[in-house]
């Protein structure tokens, strides 16, 4: 059975990471990143909202082609608001497939670590990174207003699995992501 993977988190907690990670040990699984989606729509920054919603709209559309086919999808997003969510277990149901909902967790001073680190290491000619193309330096305090903005939502989540992300250490955060999902309804 197909499944969809939501992988929630304020930004720096590993969701693209993961979620490559995830895809690299199943052939075939689709990486629907809606930042990235939105990144390719021209002059985005012009409505950031409308370029949000177009964006979530083609990876919806991507996310049903990848169920029809047979293949798994994983969607590495920061949600604060149900409507992707809404959106994808619907698409699920009708599709005849699983979704797993799965909020990444992290204490902000650590995100706004691993954010800076981020930032820093793309090259002047690379993609814009998601975080500082809208946010400009991560700090502390404005990753502890994301972060509780995702534990209120995920709040209003039943089913939803909570993993801590452990700092440095990507493959024992998969080994949680594994072990969670395996074990999920």
């Amino acid at each position: 059975m197909p499944t969809i993977l939501l992988l929630g988190g304020a930004p720096g907690t590993g969701k693209s990471t993961l979620a490559h990670r995830w895809a690299d040990a199943r052939p075939l699984t689709l990486v629907l990143d809606v930042d990235r989606i939105r990144g390719l729509l021209g002059a985005w920054q012009d409505d950031v909202g409308a370029a949000g919603l177009r964006a979530r709209r083609l990876a919806v559309a991507a996310a049903w082609a990848q169920l029809e086919a047979g293949g798994d999808v994983v969607v590495p997003q920061l949600l604060t608001r149900p409507e992707l969510a809404d959106e994808l277990d619907g698409l699920a149901t009708v599709a005849g497939a699983r979704f797993v909902e799965v909020v990444l967790t992290a204490e902000p001073d650590d995100l706004a670590r691993r954010l800076a680190a981020r930032i820093g290491a793309r090259p002047p000619d690379g993609d814009a990174d998601p975080w500082s193309a809208l946010e400009g330096e991560p700090t502390v305090e404005r990753l502890t207003e994301l972060t509780a903005a995702v534990d209120a939502y995920a709040a209003t989540r039943p089913g939803t699995l909570r993993i801590t992300s452990v700092p440095g250490d990507v493959d024992a955060t998969l080994a949680r992501l594994t072990s969670a999902v395996a074990t999920s309804g």
